[in-house]
C-alpha cells in the first residue's frame, strides 16, 4: 500500500472511532509505518500525537505484532521510550503515542549548523546514544529485545525546557522469551544496522542485537559517508571514515566501541552494560546542550580510556584473525587428531587433556599457547609426557605487530608436539623431543626449528604420525622413568 493510501486509511479509521478529546490534523505529515497506517492528531489541551492503526485485512501475524507492540508500550515508562497516550483494548486495535520529530532530519540540521565544531557534534552524538542505551536498558531488564534499532525508529522530543532528547519507537518486531514466534523464515531486522547472525535466529535473541545496532547508529551519526555508501551493510570498525576534525580520542573510542560490539562473546551484553562501557572509553567535555553526559576531563581518566580502547582494538583484531584462520587449522586438526588415538591403548598410558581446537583457540586468545591433547606415560610417580599444543601467532604478539618474514604467509595456528619428562632433581638425562609445524598458504605443513621457527622441510601427516610413534616408543625415555 502506497504512503498516501496508508494515510487515507488512518484518517478514515480515526474518524470512525470518533474520539471526543482528539482532533485530526490532516495537514501534518508523518512517516508511515511498515504494517500500519499513521496520521497526526491533537487533543483538546494542544498535545500532539501519532494515531496508528492496522492496515485493511491484516494477517494474524500483523495483528499479533500490533497487539504485542501495544502491550510493550503499556508496560514501559521511560523518557527514552515513546510515551503511549491513548489506546484500544479491543479490535480494531489502535493507539496514540506522543508525536516526535524525525531523527534523521534533526541530526542532518544539527550537523550542518555546527559543521565547524566537530567536538560538539561528537559530544552530542554520544549524549543521544547514551540516552537511547538507557531506554534499551529498561527494555532489557524486562527481557524485551527491540531487534530493529535504526534512525527511522528514533524520534526527537522536546523537554519542558526546550531541550531535545531521543525516544525509541516501533516495537512491532520486539522479542520476549515468553512469546510464541510469529517471524517468517527470513528473520527480522534490517540489513544496514543488524548483525548477520540475526538473520538466522528465529527462536531466541540476546539483547546484544540491540547493542550492536545502536553502535552502528552511533557510527553512522559521525561518519564521513551516509549509510548508502556502505553498500547497505553494517559498518566494519576498520573501515569507519571520520572527518579529519574528529577529536583523536573520540575516534579511537568509537572504533573500539564498534570493534567490541561486533563480536557477541566480547560485547557488552545489554543496555546497562553498554552504558558502563561507553562511560569507560569516552572522556570528553560535555556540550552546552548536553544530554546527560558526565564531564570528565582529567588526564588520568583520559589515559585510562585510551588504554582500554587500544586494548579492545588489539584483542578484537586478534579474535577476527583467529576466526579467519581457524577453518584451515581445523582441517589439519581433523587429520592429526586420529594419530593420537592408538597411543591411549598402550599399557601405562593415560590421557590428561583432550579438547577440540575451537576450545584451544579460545584459551589461546588469553594464554597464547593452549594444550589440545596430552598423555602421561608410566605407571609410577615419575612419568614422561607427550603433549600437543597450539600456539596462536596473532599480530599483536609480534614486534611492531608483524611476523618475521618467513612466517608472513603461514596460518597463525602453529602446532607443537613435545615429549618431555617431569623428573626430580638429580643427574637424569631425559631425551626430550619437539616437533613444530605450521600451515603454509598452499595448505602444506612445514616443519620448523624450535625457538627461531626457521623452516626445515615440508612434512606429511604420515611423517607426523611416525614422529609421534617414535616419541612414545623411545626405549631411553621408558628406561629413565623406570630407573628413578
Amino acid at each position: 500500500m502506497k504512503p498516501q493510501e496508508r494515510l487515507k486509511h488512518a484518517i478514515e479509521a480515526f474518524e470512525k472511532i470518533a474520539l471526543t478529546d482528539w482532533n485530526l490534523l490532516p495537514a501534518e505529515s508523518v512517516q508511515q509505518g511498515g504494517q500500519s497506517g499513521v496520521c497526526v492528531v491533537e487533543d483538546t489541551k494542544g498535545n500532539r500525537g501519532v494515531f496508528r492503526c492496522l492496515l485493511p485485512s491484516p494477517t494474524e501475524e500483523e495483528v499479533e505484532r500490533f497487539k504485542r507492540e501495544l502491550k510493550t508500550l503499556k508496560s514501559i515508562s521511560h523518557p527514552n521510550i515513546i510515551k503511549l497516550l491513548h489506546s484500544s483494548e479491543e479490535a480494531p486495535y489502535w493507539y496514540i503515542s506522543l508525536l516526535g520529530g524525525n531523527f534523521k532530519t534533526y541530526w542532518d540540521a544539527f550537523t550542518k549548523n555546527n559543521s565547524d565544531d566537530s567536538a560538539l557534534i561528537c559530544s552530542t552524538a554520544l549524549s543521544i546514544i547514551r540516552s537511547i542505551a538507557s531506554g534499551l536498558a529498561e527494555c532489557h531488564t524486562k527481557s524485551l529485545v527491540h531487534r530493529d534499532i535504526k534512525p527511522n525508529n528514533i524520534v526527537m522530543l522536546a523537554s519542558s525546557t526546550g531541550e531535545m532528547f531521543p525516544a525509541i519507537i516501533d516495537f512491532g518486531v520486539r522479542w520476549h522469551p515468553d512469546d510464541e514466534r510469529v517471524t517468517d523464515v527470513n528473520g527480522v531486522g534490517n540489513a544496514r544496522y543488524a548483525p548477520d547472525v540475526m538473520r538466522n535466529r528465529l527462536e531466541e535473541y540476546a539483547p546484544w542485537v540491540d547493542v550492536f545496532e545502536l553502535v552502528q547508529v552511533f557510527m553512522w551519526m559521525v561518519s564521513e559517508m551516509d549509510g548508502k555508501h556502505y553498500w547497505n551493510r553494517p559498518i566494519h570498525w576498520k573501515f569507519l571514515r571520520l572527518p579529519n576534525a574528529t577529536p583523536p580520542q573520540f575516534a579511537l573510542s568509537l572504533k573500539a566501541a564498534g570493534a567490541a560490539t561486533s563480536i557477541e562473546q566480547y560485547s557488552p551484553r545489554d543496555g546497562r552494560e553498554l552504558l558502563a562501557f561507553l562511560d569507560s572509553i569516552f572522556v570528553m567535555e560535555a556540550p552546552a546542550n548536553d544530554l546527560n553526559v558526565v564531564p570528565n576531563t582529567s588526564a588520568i581518566a583520559e589515559g585510562k580510556a585510551r588504554g582500554k580502547a587500544e586494548k579492545i582494538l588489539r584483542e578484537v583484531t586478534d579474535l577476527e584473525e583467529i576466526e579467519a584462520s581457524k577453518q584451515m587449522a581445523n582441517i589439519v586438526y581433523q587429520r592429526i587428531r586420529p594419530l593420537f588415538t592408538p597411543l591411549t591403548e598402550i599399557p601405562d598410558v593415560s590421557t590428561i587433556t583432550d579438547i577440540a581446537l575451537d576450545a584451544a583457540a579460545k584459551d589461546g586468545v588469553v594464554t597464547k599457547s593452549a594444550t589440545i591433547f596430552e598423555i602421561a606415560c608410566g605407571e609410577g610417580p615419575t612419568k614422561f609426557y607427550i603433549r600437543w599444543n597450539v600456539e596462536i601467532h596473532v599480530a599483536s604478539r609480534w614486534p611492531d605487530g608483524g611476523k618475521q618474514e618467513d612466517l608472513k604467509k603461514t596460518n597463525i595456528f602453529c602446532f607443537y608436539i613435545q615429549k618431555y619428562g617431569n623428573l626430580p632433581n638429580g643427574n637424569y638425562k631425559f631425551p626430550h623431543d619437539t616437533l613444530i609445524f605450521t600451515i603454509e598458504s598452499d595448505g602444506s605443513l612445514m616443519e620448523r626449528r624450535e625457538g627461531s621457527l626457521i623452516p626445515i622441510k615440508t612434512i606429511s601427516t604420515s611423517n607426523i604420525g611416525t614422529r609421534i610413534q617414535t616419541m612414545i616408543s623411545d626405549p631411553e625415555a621408558w628406561k629413565v622413568i623406570t630407573t628413578i
